[in-house]
């Protein structure tokens, strides 16, 4: 009986750490993506400008930020209007 008890402990131990280094991960995931993109904003045409800042809306929407998230899908959406594509 112990040595399953000490087994059932190791396994709620092992999700536990393995769900502290998804969320760890994961988070430097997102930093990593973010810092790309907007790397590449001052760099980019008005086209590509304004999938990145999609992308970044993207990202931040999924992180939870949704203020940023709107502020920058309302940036592509202003440079996209401006864009005349004929």
């Amino acid at each position: 009986m112990y040595l399953n008890s000490s087994i059932q402990e190791f396994t709620k131990w092992q999700r536990k750490t393995y769900s502290f280094f998804f969320v760890l991960f994961s988070s430097l995931s997102y930093s990593q993506k973010i810092d790309s993109l907007e790397s590449l904003l001052g760099k980019s045409g008005d086209t590509v400008k304004v999938k990145l800042l999609n992308e970044l809306s993207r990202i931040y929407f999924e992180k939870g930020n949704y203020e940023k998230s709107e502020s920058l899908a309302n940036d592509a959406k202003i440079i996209s209007e401006k864009m005349t594509i004929y």
